[in-house]
């Protein structure tokens, strides 16, 4: 796709990440929360979490394109 169709360049998306003790978390289930919730406020939010193949857990967007 390259860096100037990504949804962030299109203000679509952005990525946000729990902290604990200092480091990225990785557990699922905090991400989860969050995206269960951002997916409730538009019907075209996104979820990085639902990816198929690689999950991006911090990721939030909006579709755009056919992408998100």
């Amino acid at each position: 796709i390259g860096v100037a169709k990504s949804v962030h360049v299109q203000a679509l998306a952005a990525d946000a990440y729990i902290i604990v003790d200092g480091a990225i978390s990785n557990d699922r289930d905090g991400y989860a929360t969050l995206g269960d919730y951002w997916k409730t406020l538009h019907q075209l939010a996104r979820w990085g979490g639902d990816f198929d193949g690689f999950p991006d857990l911090g990721h939030f967007s909006f579709t755009w394109d056919g992408r998100s």
